[in-house]
């Protein structure tokens, strides 16, 4: 950002699926993108369309997505 300061972190709460066993519940999310599929005539079908966020979890660190 131009001011320097950063966005606030968003915390969620959700089960760690990174590494087998973590008692995780929180995770930040790192990113989220659609993942909508341009037609060749340049549009989009909404019907194959979904969102992909990548997560790190407040327990172990490690990071995880999830495609919805």
């Amino acid at each position: 950002m131009a001011n320097g300061l950063e966005p606030p972190k968003k915390i969620v709460w959700i089960a760690c699926r990174a590494k087998e066993g973590c008692p995780g519940n929180q995770a930040e999310v790192v990113w989220s993108k659609a993942a909508q599929p341009v037609t060749p005539g340049g549009g989009f079908n909404p019907q194959a369309g979904g969102r992909s966020i990548r997560y790190r979890c407040l327990t172990c660190g490690q990071p995880f997505h999830v495609t919805l």
